[in-house]
């Protein structure tokens, strides 16, 4: 992944990214762009989105 270039390394799964995401967003400390900071916000906004929808649709289901 391309965090690993900025040295932040995540263990695999998604469990992992839903908690480490928002903690990498906050560490000013970890070198990221702000353009790449940008792009992997709006990335796990997305995945936060996806997340409610399925949620909601298990229930329907």
């Amino acid at each position: 992944m391309v965090l690993m270039e900025y040295g932040v390394i995540i263990p695999k799964g998604i469990a992992f990214m839903r908690k480490q995401i928002p903690l990498v967003l906050e560490d000013a400390e970890n070198g990221l762009t702000v353009l790449f900071r940008e792009l992997l916000s709006e990335l796990y906004k997305e995945m936060a989105h996806l997340d409610k929808r399925v949620e909601k649709l298990e229930l329907k289901l």
